[in-house]
């Protein structure tokens, strides 16, 4: 998959800081994203372009992998970017039908923006974030 390969080089060069006490978040960006897709912008046929958000476990994981790396400050990309199939933003589960958009796959509407609080919590108190999902979204 193109999004784990992307994520593990990136995982790759954060830990690769950490041994000469660099820490990631000062001197790394460390990113996350829900999932992807440009079906839309691009006007591609549904999935063509997708990297799957699975329930919010793909955006979680990611969390769940810096926190073990010490990052205490992460972008979340991207807030609002509906086209790119990334927004975490309160959405509709009902989006227009003439185009072909990324929904939240059953989280309600504000799901995203509280794996974000909770994630963002945990890192700010140092503490690890776990492989599975704490709240129910």
């Amino acid at each position: 998959m193109v999004s784990q390969a992307v994520f593990c080089t990136a995982l790759s060069s954060v830990a690769s800081t950490n041994p000469r006490g660099i820490t990631a978040s000062r001197n790394v960006d460390a990113v996350v994203h829900p999932g992807f897709s440009w079906d839309n912008l691009q006007l591609k046929p549904p999935g063509k372009t997708l990297i799957p958000r699975r329930g919010g476990r793909f955006f979680w994981e990611q969390f769940h992998e810096l926190s073990k790396l010490g990052v205490d400050c992460v972008y979340v990309a991207m807030f609002d970017e509906v086209d790119g199939g990334t927004a975490v933003f309160k959405v509709t589960s009902s989006p227009p039908v003439q185009r072909h958009f990324v929904g939240f796959e059953g989280l309600p509407s504000d799901g995203y923006l509280r794996l974000v609080g909770v994630a963002a919590s945990r890192l700010r108190q140092r503490q690890a974030i776990p492989l599975e999902i704490p709240i129910k979204p």
